[in-house]
């Protein structure tokens, strides 16, 4: 029997090192970071979707296509 409770010693050198791999169901908690998914609500700053508003700008292309209608009339 005395051999036993040194199989048991061994044994408990072990249980302090599982104690450490309990700490891994932390990662686990990771699982928290959805919170990054979250970040695609960052979508909802439609600001992007508003600078199609900027369609303003590409009215200045415009301009230079009426030029392009000028000469292209001039070519005929």
């Amino acid at each position: 029997t005395p051999k036993t409770p040194q199989h048991e010693q061994p044994e408990g050198p072990e249980n302090p090192e599982t104690p450490v791999k309990p700490e891994q169901p932390e990662k686990p908690e990771q699982p928290e970071q959805p919170n990054q998914p979250e970040q695609p609500e960052q979508p909802e700053g439609p600001v992007k979707p508003e600078q199609p508003e900027q369609p303003n700008q590409p009215e200045q292309p415009e301009k230079p296509e009426h030029q392009r209608d000028q000469k292209i009339r001039r070519h005929q």
